[in-house]
């Protein structure tokens, strides 16, 4: 748990930048969550109706990225489970009901078979999501890894700040 610890004195430092925070973020999920190979960190609208990507990590070339934009019109499915649910745990992320509209436009492109998501809450509402996926090959997500990243997600929901 010292990747944790390091986490909150991180982001909770006001002298790091925002960009820093959410690299770091990415950074350290990645390190505590079993066989994750793909951290992404997401911003819902106001009106609960998109996410923004504001940092991805993926492993393969240690390559950060941010930008892309998911729309409910587009993946109803996925925003309804993970607003009803706030955690997701796709292991076969391809054949998941709440998942798989991701197949053509995301999933396959990027080679994801599993996902693990959380809902970051702050005072009460939905402002963003903590992703994991694996790349490559199926990963059965363990109970360890959804107490994981719950606590991750409430570390980051008290320090979460959009652009």
């Amino acid at each position: 748990m010292e990747s944790i610890t390091d986490l909150v004195i991180a982001i909770s430092n006001p002298a790091r930048s925002l960009q820093y925070k959410r690299q770091h973020i990415c950074t350290k999920t990645m390190e505590v969550i079993s066989f994750t190979n793909r951290v992404s960190l997401w911003a819902f609208n106001e009106s609960l109706t998109q996410i923004e990507c504001l940092m991805c990590l993926e492993q393969k070339n240690n390559v950060f990225s941010s930008g892309q934009i998911l729309a409910k019109t587009n993946y109803p499915d996925y925003f309804d489970a993970i607003l009803a649910q706030q955690v997701l745990v796709a292991s076969d992320a391809r054949n998941h009901p709440s998942t798989r509209c991701f197949n053509d436009s995301y999933f396959i492109p990027n080679d994801i078979q599993s996902l693990l998501d959380y809902v970051l809450i702050k005072d009460n509402r939905p402002m963003g999501v903590i992703c994991c996926e694996a790349i490559g090959k199926k990963n059965q997500w363990l109970e360890s890894d959804v107490v994981t990243l719950r606590r991750i997600a409430n570390i980051t929901a008290i320090f979460f700040e959009q652009d």
